[in-house]
């Protein structure tokens, strides 16, 4: 999500964010890149710590904190390393795929040492690219959702959803357009949204019900209140409920097996930020409500030195990677986090 009037949030955090950053770096004790009060990105990829309570390696709540890196505002090849809105991994490949509020599609190849991350090898980015073969420009390549689904003929294939002119498109490796997937109504109205900037915000591809969508933000008129619609291309819709207390919109999905839904939500209002991974089941029976459950909340005003946390993708049996959007502003940071579920046993199914 870019800084437009939707993007207020996110703003009024990044001040918020910083002023809570310098109280924590002068109370804490001495610990490399735990408090940060805004600066250069790094020329490398660098870890850090978000907690000086809550070390890399440690159990919250129900996840174990597997590492966090600081990423470079720039790829190797010199393409832009910011506004990263969403992430979807390639089991086959090794390689992390992103997008961007600003229009690219970017390869990484994260490193895990010992079951931690502890680097991650950037590799190289793309133009999104439209109909016409040139590059999106504008709100026309404001991309937010990400994910691996079946292509017509049959094999993996990289879709893309995006939020000002809400669509969802399909792509090569290189982030070339391939085709536009026809929306049920409303869905493809960008006047049907909450806000200008708050339309297809998750993506996911589900074995039953092919590719799901949501609005971060409840449309106008939507009910059940404080609910958002998740759909698919049928038009089939289930409610999802929302966190209470601060604003919160969901901001990604990813399936899970057994019917289960991986929801990451942003909440910020009057100075409160918080970020929360949780889970739920899909109801067999479209119409019937999605009820989240929390794994892990991270709360800036509990000490968490968290960001604008917005994308999200599986990786492994258990493993989650998480990545924030810097807005493009130099008192934010691209940061890629990696959990592990507590909450299910270990198995060899890999994503």
């Amino acid at each position: 999500m870019q800084t437009t009037k939707a993007g207020a949030r996110p703003n009024r955090t990044r001040r918020m964010r910083v002023s809570a950053a310098i109280l924590l770096g002068l109370s804490a004790v001495a610990m490399p890149c735990v408090a940060w009060i805004g600066g250069r990105a790094p020329e490398q990829p660098q870890p850090v710590q978000l907690s000086p309570l809550h070390p890399t390696g440690s159990t919250y709540q129900q996840v174990r904190l597997g590492g966090t890196l600081w990423l470079p505002d720039e790829m190797p090849d010199g393409t832009p390393l910011r506004g990263l809105s969403d992430l979807t991994w390639s089991p086959a490949e090794g390689i992390l795929y992103a997008v961007s509020d600003f229009g690219w599609l970017l390869r990484m190849r994260p490193v895990f040492t010992d079951g931690r991350l502890s680097d991650v090898e950037l590799l190289d980015g793309h133009p999104l690219t439209g109909a016409n073969g040139r590059p999106l420009k504008g709100k026309w390549g404001d991309a937010e959702g990400l994910t691996w689904a079946p292509g017509p003929d049959g094999a993996p294939a990289l879709f893309v959803s995006f939020e000002r002119i809400p669509r969802i498109t399909r792509i090569d490796r290189r982030g070339r357009w391939l085709a536009d997937l026809p929306l049920p109504r409303p869905f493809a109205d960008a006047a049907a949204y909450a806000e200008p900037n708050a339309a297809l915000e998750a993506l996911t591809w589900h074995s039953r019900l092919g590719l799901l969508s949501a609005p971060e933000l409840p449309p106008p008129a939507f009910r059940p209140a404080h609910h958002t619609p998740v759909f698919n291309r049928d038009g089939r819709q289930f409610p999802y409920l929302l966190r209470t207390g601060p604003r919160c919109a969901l901001v990604a999905l990813n399936a899970w097996e057994n019917d289960e839904i991986l929801s990451l939500e942003r909440c910020y209002e009057d100075g409160r930020l918080e970020i929360a991974l949780r889970r739920s089941t899909l109801p067999p029976t479209a119409g019937l409500a999605l009820r989240p459950e929390s794994l892990a909340v991270f709360r800036l005003q509990d000490g968490w030195l968290m960001d604008n946390f917005e994308g999200m993708t599986r990786i492994g049996p258990r493993g989650v990677l998480l990545v924030s959007d810097d807005n493009g502003s130099t008192r934010q940071r691209t940061l890629l986090m990696y959990l592990e579920r507590l909450d299910i046993p270990p198995h060899s199914t890999t994503d």
